[in-house]
């Protein structure tokens, strides 16, 4: 990229100001949620925040973490287990549409 586009495009940058409404904030907010898998967020907007917070119940109970940084491991993992779950949905999820898929070609193409 030459110095010139380089320079118009960081002026053009300056003028952006990004959403304004409230609908269009909350919108871009959720721009890095590009795939469940990929996802930073723990919780996901289509996911159950009372069963997160039920797990992360029960395993700040059966570990009992004593101190700050006992307590940052154990939200870690919540967090680990929680994407784990959500890697076996997407799974099972992805295997049942192929299976589903293969059904129907089979029912279209004998």
């Amino acid at each position: 990229m030459s110095e010139k586009k380089w320079l118009a495009n960081r002026q053009n940058a300056q003028k952006s100001t990004g959403p304004r409404t409230a609908d269009g904030k909350r919108a871009a907010s959720q721009n890095a949620v590009t795939h469940d898998l990929l996802s930073r967020e723990v919780l996901l907007p289509d996911e159950d925040g009372d069963v997160l917070s039920t797990l992360r119940t029960e395993l700040f109970a059966e570990l009992a973490p004593a101190g700050a940084l006992e307590t940052f491991w154990v939200d870690e993992a919540v967090a680990c287990v929680w994407k784990l779950r959500r890697i076996n949905r997407l799974e099972r999820s992805t295997l049942v549409y192929h299976q589903n898929e293969n059904i129907e070609h089979a029912r279209l193409f004998p």
